[in-house]
């Protein structure tokens, strides 16, 4: 096992503070902030909220899951029929799929400072971090990553494959539920 991945288990074998958004986002350092996979905009708004008035990227296609995420049907959860939901004064949408919207954005946008990732499947999540070009101190998000096979499986797959790639060191900062992590690379 890589060191990153043998760092991560010690972090997950004690407990992990709870952090709601008014605590993550005051964490952020300067640069791009973004939410991947934005569905109904809930988080995306809370996001908004407490971010203001810096700008919050959202990608989303909202035409539901690309492929199934661990269970018959699942493709088809969220489709809301490439309809974005209602967008905060500072935010803005990027629409379509990670992998054709977000490389063109990485190469335009400094590096990310915060990415909240809400994408569910392992395809998404790899693409999106072999893509992103991410600052000293960014705060990364995961929503479904923990206590579920299917997280596992998908959201922690990508991320733990990820660790064994790159040269960041990390921080488990906290979590936000409990099939979540707040990741700090350092």
């Amino acid at each position: 096992m890589d060191r990153n991945n043998a760092k991560l288990d010690r972090l997950l074998s004690k407990p992990i503070p709870h952090l709601d958004w008014a605590d993550i986002i005051s964490l952020v350092p300067d640069g791009t902030m973004m939410e991947l996979g934005v569905l109904y905009g809930e988080s995306f708004r809370q996001i908004c909220h407490f971010a203001q008035p810096r700008k919050v990227y959202g990608f989303d296609w909202w035409r539901g899951l690309p492929e199934d995420w661990g269970f018959e049907g699942s493709a088809a959860t969220g489709d809301m029929g490439g309809v974005p939901p209602a967008c905060p004064q500072n935010g803005e949408f990027i629409i379509g799929l990670v992998e054709d919207t977000l490389p063109g954005f990485v190469d335009n946008h400094p590096p990310a400072a915060f990415v909240h990732f809400d994408m569910d499947l392992y395809s998404s999540t790899a693409t999106a971090l072999e893509c992103i070009k991410f600052q000293s101190g960014a705060i990364l998000a995961f929503d479904e990553i923990e206590n579920h096979v299917r997280n596992m499986n998908h959201e922690q797959k990508a991320f733990r494959e990820w660790l064994i790639k790159t040269d960041w060191d990390f921080d488990l900062i906290g979590s936000r539920h409990p099939e979540s992590w707040v990741i700090r690379l350092c």
